[in-house]
This record gives C-alpha cells, structure tokens and sequence, in this order.
C-alpha cells in the first residue's frame, strides 16, 4: 500500500471524526509517511513500518472517544448552556409542602424554565418568579401551571425552582411548550418530560422509569441509574447520554447525533436520520447480538455474537456509526 492509498483508507475508516480532527490526524501521519521517505524508504516501506490499519484506527477510535475527551466535547458545553441563572432575588412567590408517601410532581405550562434539585430540607419548596404561576396541592400531588397567555408564548420565560428532599418521589410528569428542563441529583419511581421546544438535562438521577420528549432541542443525560426503561425522542437536536445503566435505552432523533459513553443496558436501540451514532458500551462484546442498519455512512464496529444474549440496533440513514465496548 503506497502512501496516497493509505492516508485515502485512513480517511474512509475515521470518517466518524469531525472533519476539523480528522484534517490533523490525516497531516499527521502524512508527515511521518514523508520523514521515513526523506530518510530512504520507499513509500510502501514508510507506510508498512507504521504498522496495521487496523491498529491504528482502533487506537484513533479510543483517544477520540476517551471519557474525558466525550465530557469535554459533549456534555459540558451542553452544560454550560443549559444551567440556568436563577436569582434568588427574583424569586416573588415562595411555597413550601410536607413531603408526603407518594407524592407526585405535576407541572405545565407554556413557557417556563423548570429546575428540580434535591435540597436538605424535609419539606417540598417550590420557588417562581412569575406572579402568574399557580401552585397547590391536593390528593398527594403538587400541581404549578403557568397561568401566563402571552400571545403565542412570545416574551421573555419565567422560572420555578423545586426543592425536593432527598426522598423517592414517586411520579414526576412535566409538560411544558417553550423552555429548559433541568434536574439534579433526584430520585423517583418515574420521570416523564415532554417539551415542545426546549433542552433538557438530567444528572445524578435515581429512577425506575424515564420518558424524555422534545420536538427542538438537546437531550444529555449523566450518571444516571435506571431499573428499567429509558425512552428518549427529540425530533431536532442531539442526544448525549455518559455513566447511564438500565435494563432498556431506546434513543432516537431524526436530525441530530447520538452519543452514548460508557453506557450499559442489555437492549440498545438508537435511530437517526440524519446523524452519527457513537457508542462505547460498558460490556463485553460477547454478551450482544449486534445489528447496525446503515444506508450512506461508514461502520466501525465489532461483529459480536449471534448468540448473545443482549441486543444492540443501531440505524442510520445519512450518518455513521461507531461501536465499541470497554469491561
């Protein structure tokens, strides 16, 4: 293999990468190719001391998608947008409820930013800067709805803060039209989250059940221990996932990426349209059956086992994909 051939294969086989970091990788073995040449070795000759293809991608593979380059590239910028600036000075209407046995969280509005964090508090505080907002309780259920009907929702979004101790709640459902949900570091029976327009962002979470929607916008999930199912969908808008276990991740998004990073679950699902799909799996490749469904993108995956006992699907129609796992 000469070196306009390698670098040619070394390109198809990194396609995953993005093209800026794929750019540098191709220049810097270009480079080496040429030193070897100037120091007297055919091209075939500088090209074979470098070692298999094989190798090199595999260790290209594991430097790009390391933990820490994945928090640096993904969840952190993500992050830092999503956190949101919630002044205490704000605040205008403060509630506060016992923490009863059961307890649901019910919120819905039309344009509210929604932050759950877990406090040291024994008692449920809910905090709004919106003097619109209506919260009570009744039948061992909170209820906010933001009475606010500015036209189309247009105008600047208001925000509620809830305070949960850190006791399992059993439900928590919000639906919400326009803006961010944010939660931290909570614990309950199940989560459901859906959003016409806005990001949502999950870390430290405790759940037996999560079901996660929104039409526009991001969805991140970090250190998040599930016992059974994770659903997440979002029609426009990237999904990243890192340190999450469950029995069942279904992902899908029809324009956007998916990144999953040191996940485990026994069935993998993940769909896109129009984006990648990276994965590193906290398992051994033995465990899964693999069946990746790719139409004009490139594969770089392991062939696992037919006979395993676990199932991973990818599918893609424009993307690629990008497999591996790690014990």
């Amino acid at each position: 293999m000469n070196k306009e051939m390698f670098l040619y294969e070394l390109d198809r086989r990194i396609s995953y990468i993005d093209i800026d970091e794929r750019c540098k990788i191709i220049n810097f073995y270009s480079e080496i190719i040429q030193d070897k040449i100037d120091d007297g070795l055919s091209e075939v000759e500088a090209v074979e001391s470098l070692g298999s293809i094989n190798d090199i991608v595999n260790e290209i593979s594991k430097d790009e998608y390391s933990f820490q380059t994945f928090i640096d590239k993904y969840i952190t910028p993500l992050k830092n947008i999503f956190k949101t600036d919630f002044e205490e000075e704000n605040v205008q209407n403060c509630f506060e409820f016992k923490y009863m046995d059961n307890l649901s969280i019910n919120v819905s509005s039309e344009k509210l930013n929604i932050i759950l964090e877990k406090s040291n508090n024994d008692n449920i505080k809910v905090e709004v800067d919106n003097s619109d907002a209506s919260v009570y309780c009744q039948a061992n259920c909170i209820y906010i709805k933001d009475e606010n009907d500015s036209f189309f929702g247009f105008g600047n979004k208001n925000y509620v803060k809830i305070l949960i101790p850190g006791k399992k709640i059993n439900n928590i459902n919000l639906s919400n039209e326009s803006g961010n949900v944010e939660i931290y570091d909570v614990s309950a029976n199940i989560i459901s989250l859906k959003l016409d327009h806005g990001n949502i962002c999950m870390y430290n979470g405790v759940c037996n059940e999560i079901t996660l929607e929104t039409e526009a916008g991001e969805i991140i999930m970090n250190n998040c221990k599930v016992d059974n199912g994770i659903f997440i969908e979002t029609e426009c808008g990237n999904i990243s996932l890192s340190d999450v276990s469950s029995l069942s991740l279904n992902t899908k998004t029809e324009a956007g990426n998916i990144q999953l990073m040191n996940v485990y679950s026994k069935d993998v699902i993940s769909k896109t349209e129009l984006g990648n799909i990276n994965a590193l799996i906290s398992d051994n490749e033995s465990n899964y059956c693999i069946d990746i469904d790719v139409e004009l993108g490139k594969i770089n995956s392991p062939l696992g086992n037919t006979n395993g006992t676990n199932k991973i699907y990818f599918s893609t129609e424009l993307g690629n994909v990008n497999l591996d796992f790690k014990n």
